[in-house]
């Protein structure tokens, strides 16, 4: 018996194949370079999201979610400009989050009337649902769930307002809580002063242990008041700044990112925003007037 083994074909060489004009059809040329493409991408970019949200990214936007994911810890303070988008830098870093398998419960903290829009942008533009918590939906969930099941745990993506998280009611279902990103929107009403510690602060300090990744967004961080400012980063890290005379630019640079639109560069190196001229106008008013105004 003679065994011959596997049948063993000669493949062709690219240049015998040129020589002889045998060419593939255009389609695997593209598809292979496109497949080349995206493993480079994801090979050195490391911005795994850059090709599956539902928007068309700003360069600073991009530079905003590398600087955080490559961060040693993602707890950073996000206090850029009002218009420059924290909301769409938020949802790339949750995006790059989760494909890293670091966000799978995720809690979001905003004003009352900003919770339905949260809701809205996450899901249309980064195709993340989430539940929105108020008293109503908090008892719903609680009348169809065991008694021994925790509210706060029966969903793994929420958003809540800090004025209804903060009641004494709420606060200690939290207590023992944890998540993997919790987002703080607004996170300057997290506010500590040397004399009174707010119900808010409370709340934010007790979630702030709760969690491995943090997010304050605020687009007015210091407003004049160093302490207060202090008592915001310690929510980030604890240990970083010994007292409010101890912050340092270099140093704040490592858990903060904040832009103005003045600083805002097109590639050609041109502004992208408007520079915004600001001149003072007399008024008149008559006697009528004036006294409407006093009055008022």
């Amino acid at each position: 018996d003679t065994d011959t083994g596997p049948d063993v074909e000669k493949v062709t060489n690219p240049f015998n194949k040129l020589t002889n004009r045998q060419f593939d059809d255009f389609s695997s040329f593209e598809l292979l370079t496109r497949a080349n493409e995206l493993s480079l991408a994801f090979e050195y970019d490391q911005l795994l999201s850059l090709s599956n949200s539902r928007i068309n990214l700003e360069p600073y936007q991009v530079q905003c979610v590398h600087k955080v994911i490559n961060a040693p810890e993602q707890r950073f303070l996000i206090a850029d400009d009002v218009g420059l988008g924290k909301t769409i830098e938020t949802g790339m870093i949750l995006k790059e989050l989760e494909a890293r398998e670091r966000a799978e419960r995720v809690l979001i903290v905003s004003p009352a009337p900003l919770a339905k829009q949260w809701e809205r942008e996450l899901s249309e533009k980064f195709d993340q649902n989430f539940w929105v918590y108020d008293s109503n939906r908090v008892e719903d969930i609680k009348n169809n769930i065991s008694r021994h099941s925790k509210v706060w745990n029966h969903n793994d993506r929420v958003i809540t307002s800090i004025d209804y998280i903060k009641q004494d009611h709420v606060k200690p279902m939290l207590r023992d809580v944890e998540w993997d990103l919790i987002i703080f929107d607004e996170a300057h009403k997290l506010s500590k002063t040397e004399d009174k510690e707010t119900q808010r602060y409370k709340v934010g300090s007790m979630l702030a242990d709760n969690c491995e990744n943090l997010l304050l967004l605020t687009a007015t961080p210091h407003n004049g008041d160093r302490y207060r400012f202090w008592k915001l980063l310690q929510l980030i890290d604890k240990y970083m700044f010994k007292d409010p005379n101890m912050i340092s630019k270099d140093r704040l640079r490592d858990v903060m990112v904040r832009r103005g639109k003045e600083n805002i560069l097109d590639a050609e190196g041109n502004p992208v925003f408007k520079t915004r001229n600001i001149d003072t106008l007399p008024v008149s008013f008559t006697e009528e007037e004036q006294e409407l105004y006093y009055s008022v």
